[in-house]
């Protein structure tokens, strides 16, 4: 078993919120990382992807995206399931 976690896209979100250029950016970035990762797997290994939260906007901060409230752009994730 492998874990990594791409913080990056995390970062982005709070400087420049979710779904930003920016943020829209950082996430094709850390696909391309994943995309070769799976490249280098072996066959039949199974992938399991998603995130440890989700983030909502916010105005009038140092920061334009956050997260740790109970709303639901906080806590719904998803899983991906890849069998190579």
């Amino acid at each position: 078993m492998l874990m990594i976690h791409f913080h990056g896209i995390d970062d982005v979100g709070h400087t420049y919120g979710p779904y930003s250029a920016e943020w829209n950016e950082k996430v094709a970035e850390v696909d391309g990382y994943i995309e070769q990762l799976i490249e280098q797997l072996p066959e039949s290994t199974l992938i399991l992807l998603f995130p440890d939260h989700g983030m909502h906007s916010v105005e009038g901060d140092s920061e334009l995206g956050n997260h740790g409230n109970l709303i639901l752009d906080d806590i719904e994730t998803y899983i991906i399931l890849v069998q190579k």
